[in-house]
């Protein structure tokens, strides 16, 4: 079953990114001036089943030292990754696991994930 199309994504207010390939195992979306793509790709081991959710963003700076300006993409995805067998977990514990980690992130005004970019482990 396909996402629908298009995927709308909110950095800093919404961004409308069509559909613009698919294929049996991935999808990816992006916006209409090519600075925002999503990626959705689901692959499927031996023993287990990996989908990944990843998001794009390019922008345009000016190098510090050169003072050219530099075309730069950051990105932040999530895998998950179960057993590819049919109980362990239940679509209601993989939710409580993606929320609980969601959570630590954000929660006391992201506290939690600023502390991971900025280098502490």
């Amino acid at each position: 079953m396909a996402l629908a199309d298009p995927q709308s994504v909110n950095i800093g207010g919404a961004i409308s990114l069509p559909q613009i390939s698919q294929a049996p195992t991935q999808t990816v979306y992006q916006s209409d001036n090519g600075t925002v793509k999503l990626t959705v790709n689901q692959s499927i081991g031996k023993d287990a089943i990996s989908t990944l959710v990843r998001v794009d963003k390019t922008v345009i700076a000016a190098d510090p030292i050169s003072s050219l300006n530099k075309s730069l993409t950051g990105s932040v995805w999530f895998v998950f990754k179960f057993p590819i067998k049919n109980f362990g977990f239940t679509e209601a514990d993989k939710i409580a696991i993606y929320t609980g980690l969601a959570g630590q992130l954000t929660a006391s005004t992201n506290a939690v994930l600023k502390q991971l970019l900025s280098g502490q482990h």
